[in-house]
């Protein structure tokens, strides 16, 4: 609890935080569940009782896409050389 008029100053000390499968993204600061900014630091006088909330989203690390596309690749490459591979033993056959 603060009194009133008192100003406080609240921070998050990173709007990042890099995962696997997601990155943690600092939204911003929610004051009675309205967006009041996305700046990291928040200053504010306090006239009233009042919730504040500082928001996270989950996203999707980049990361992600590499191995999807790297898993696609493997199945695929994996494929031509079976269908290759078939197309060889049928044609050798006298």
């Amino acid at each position: 609890w603060y009194d009133e008029g008192s100003i406080i100053s609240l921070k998050v000390n990173t709007t990042y935080y890099p995962g696997f499968p997601y990155d943690i993204v600092f939204e911003g600061w929610y004051i009675n569940s309205k967006m009041t900014t996305s700046s990291p630091t928040l200053n504010i006088t306090v006239n009233s009782p009042m919730t504040i909330e500082a928001k996270w989203s989950k996203t999707l690390s980049p990361y992600i896409y590499i191995l999807i596309t790297v898993v696609v690749l493997a199945i695929a490459i994996y494929i031509i050389f079976q269908h290759k591979r078939k197309f060889i033993n049928k044609t050798s056959k006298p």
